[in-house]
């Protein structure tokens, strides 16, 4: 980064991949500080409704949880209640059955309020999360950030 920047303290802001990443802070050293980057989930330590799964996580894995755990769980969860509302409904479990079903879930899970449009886009609740880079070269976690 010094030799990109030539020296210069100009911030830097990275998508995800960079946030929480700690080889760009090895690589970059002390040019990392006033990166910014952002990571497109929640960051889970940050809301109430993971504290359940967090628990959970680290008693079965003995590790926090990964950046995608909790998002990846509230799916596989949406997704069994698609399959069982479908297998309750009399219907074969289709691509199509199930694809239908999930537009018609309403699911409260670690991460948020799920719900769906008629393109199967989550029209509940939506973050991503900020992280910054500051004098002692280390990724910190900001804020987390609805987003419509």
């Amino acid at each position: 980064m010094a030799v990109m920047l030539g020296g210069s303290a100009i911030p830097w802001l990275g998508s995800d991949g960079i946030a929480d990443d700690p080889y760009w802070i090895g690589q970059a050293g002390s040019a990392a500080v006033n990166t910014s980057g952002t990571v497109p989930v929640p960051e889970i330590t940050a809301l109430t409704s993971a504290t359940d799964f967090i628990s959970s996580y680290k008693a079965m894995f003995g590790s926090d949880p990964l950046p995608y755990s909790a998002m990846a769980y509230d799916a596989a969860n949406i997704e069994i209640q698609a399959m069982t509302a479908v297998i309750t409904a009399g219907k074969p479990v289709t691509r199509a059955n199930v694809c239908a079903a999930v537009q018609a879930v309403s699911y409260t899970g670690v991460i948020g309020n799920f719900t769906f449009d008629t393109n199967g886009d989550n029209s509940g609740t939506k973050y991503f999360s900020f992280w910054a880079v500051f004098v002692d070269e280390t990724w910190h976690f900001v804020r987390n950030e609805p987003t419509t």
